[in-house]
């Protein structure tokens, strides 16, 4: 399934799919919908899978959560109706594939977050019989594949401690650069930090709210470097499909004794906890304060690129620079039977494009 098939049977006011934004589905799902009917005049809303009834919604919110692994692999059918006090009704169906057997007992589902770079044409041609994976030198069983064309979830994290201030215009620049350079079903969550950790905006696909948002950022504080990027790589796991971490600092974790109750994470708890989910971590740092070599590592064990940036005016281009490359990120999965804890190589081909570039973590940590 290439694109998001979303059929509306308008015979009045409209019905929408809220959630899932996705073609593939697996695991717990939420299936929601919007109306833009007053509830008070919604008798309810009756929620179908594969043309049979599962559940039936009286009140807000219209939703309901679906277990993927009680339905079979293949294309599978979502549709939704709601039911008026004036006897009228409205439907909307999404249509996807399902992929009831995403877990499995004795075998691990190992997430691999690939950037592909060398030619445009060829990208965007590639699908899951181009990649060649193998594991500690073992060819693998490739199961899924997120291609470029797949919705690309963003969860960009941004240093807002004190010595951030005169950085902060061009940093926003930058983050609208970025924004610019995402496709229109692509989604960005913007979190920031000093010593705490927040959030600014959820998943939003609307580019002009998370501008707004982003305007209104200001700069004081400590660094909590480590458990913000915990939080975002966190957040980002909360979704299915193409993900990544984009986090900007000035410089390292720097928490004052006095700092309170912060949320407080390692180096290895967060390079951990990113190569689990098979999500990349991009690093951005700039200033005399940063550890080039922290950056590195995160970027390195993740499958992302680190950006060490000589001065201000190198910020706004690294931004736009990830923004136009990230498009062509893929997202490979597969079935791991090794039961070793420890370090496992990987290694990724596309033995028909030896030429192409491929970015991504050369080994990952098994529990």
């Amino acid at each position: 399934m290439n694109a998001l098939w979303l059929v509306l049977l308008l015979w009045g006011d409209p019905i929408w799919i809220v959630k899932p934004q996705a073609t593939v589905f697996a695991g717990a799902t939420e299936f929601e919908v919007g109306l833009t009917a007053s509830a008070d005049d919604v008798v309810g809303v009756e929620f179908f899978v594969n043309k049979l009834s599962v559940y039936y919604a009286e009140e807000p919110p219209f939703s309901v959560t679906l277990n993927m692994r009680d339905y079979a692999n293949g294309p599978i059918e979502f549709k939704a109706v709601v039911y008026l006090f004036d006897g009228s009704d409205y439907a909307v169906t999404l249509q996807g594939e399902n992929i009831s057997d995403f877990y499995q007992e004795d075998v691990q589902l190992v997430r691999v977050p690939v950037l592909a770079e060398g030619g445009r044409e060829i990208v965007k041609r590639l699908g899951l019989h181009d990649f060649l994976l193998k594991e500690d030198g073992n060819p693998q069983k490739l199961t899924r594949a997120f291609t470029e064309e797949a919705p690309l979830y963003v969860v960009i994290v941004v240093d807002l401690s004190g010595s951030m201030k005169s950085k902060l215009p061009m940093v926003k620049r930058g983050m609208y650069s970025f924004l610019d350079y995402l496709s229109p079903e692509d989604s960005t969550m913007v979190m920031g930090f000093n010593e705490r950790v927040f959030q600014v905006s959820e998943f939003e696909s609307d580019k002009d709210l998370l501008k707004r948002r982003i305007l209104r950022l200001e700069a004081e504080g400590d660094t909590n470097l480590y458990g913000a990027l915990w939080s975002g790589i966190r957040a980002a796991a909360n979704v299915n499909g193409r993900r990544a971490v984009l986090i900007f600092t000035d410089g390292n974790q720097e928490l004052s004794p006095v700092s309170g109750d912060v949320l407080e994470k390692s180096l290895e708890d967060c390079v951990q906890l990113a190569q689990g989910e098979g999500i990349p971590v991009y690093t951005m740092g700039v200033g005399a304060f940063i550890a080039p070599d922290v950056l590195q590592a995160i970027a390195g064990e993740t499958g992302g690129e680190c950006f060490i940036l000589k001065n201000r005016s190198s910020i706004s281009d690294a931004f736009a620079s990830l923004g136009k490359r990230l498009g062509y990120q893929f997202l490979l999965g597969y079935y791991s039977e090794s039961h070793r804890q420890g370090w496992h190589d990987i290694e990724v081909l596309c033995p028909d494009h030896p030429d192409l570039v491929l970015r991504y973590p050369y080994r990952l940590y098994f529990r």
